[in-house]
């Protein structure tokens, strides 16, 4: 009897924690849209109000592919924790090597943004003793994701980040940046499971650039050269 009870306990207990999980997940993302559109404006009227300051920690950046716009979902928004003082930066035919910590806007749930993804780890993360990452500069992280299931192949995202293509090609070398990227450059519409992203939903992503890689020479080419 006494077992019997136990696991209807247990039973109640795991359902109560269901429920509240459910419920914390609900508010969580409540009006996420509208949200994230306040958050990513609020954080570009700073950056553009405070970019003239002398020391230059607050950027703005049109996205990459266009001429001009005066949207503030056109652009990315950098706030400068580390230049390196160097002055190559990646082309959009280039590969990189990066860290990169990724997290959403802060919630009631989560007051630093809920982080879906880290290379960074150790309990100072300039330590930077995790594995760090390689994709190309289009913004394509199909390589961060591990998929699953048939359902999440990878062409049923846009794995292409515009918003990050964008910073890679104005960083250099050893610099550490904070971008925030509008959910139009980022993920856009799109649920991203395997992460945790909710459509809609502002990246934050500190990215430090560690290499630049060059696209191999074609065979032609090296043929002539020798």
């Amino acid at each position: 009897m006494k077992k019997k009870v136990t696991l209807l306990g247990l039973f109640v207990a795991m359902c109560f924690i269901s429920c509240s999980e459910s419920e914390e997940d609900q508010s969580e993302y409540a009006n996420w849209k509208e949200k994230n559109e306040e958050y990513f404006h609020a954080i570009y009227e700073k950056a553009t109000t405070e970019q003239s300051v002398a020391d230059g920690q607050w950027k703005t950046f049109l996205k990459w592919s266009l001429d001009s716009s005066s949207l503030p979902e056109d652009h990315i928004v950098v706030k400068v924790m580390n230049e390196s003082g160097r002055t190559e930066s990646p082309l959009y035919t280039d590969s990189v090597c990066l860290h990169v910590k990724g997290s959403l806007m802060p919630t009631a749930y989560h007051s630093n943004g809920y982080v879906f993804l880290n290379t960074y780890f150790g309990e100072k993360e300039e330590q930077e003793v995790g594995t760090p990452l390689y994709m190309q500069v289009k913004g394509d992280v199909r390589g961060w994701i591990s998929l699953t299931s048939v359902s999440a192949r990878a062409d049923a995202y846009p794995l292409v980040v515009d918003g990050l293509a964008t910073a890679l090609q104005h960083m250099h070398v050893g610099d550490r940046w904070l971008v925030y990227i509008p959910y139009q450059l980022g993920f856009g519409l799109r649920n991203v499971p395997e992460w945790g992203v909710p459509a809609y939903s502002t990246l934050v992503l500190d990215v430090k650039l560690l290499r630049i890689i060059k696209p191999a020479a074609p065979h032609w080419f090296v043929k002539k050269s020798l």
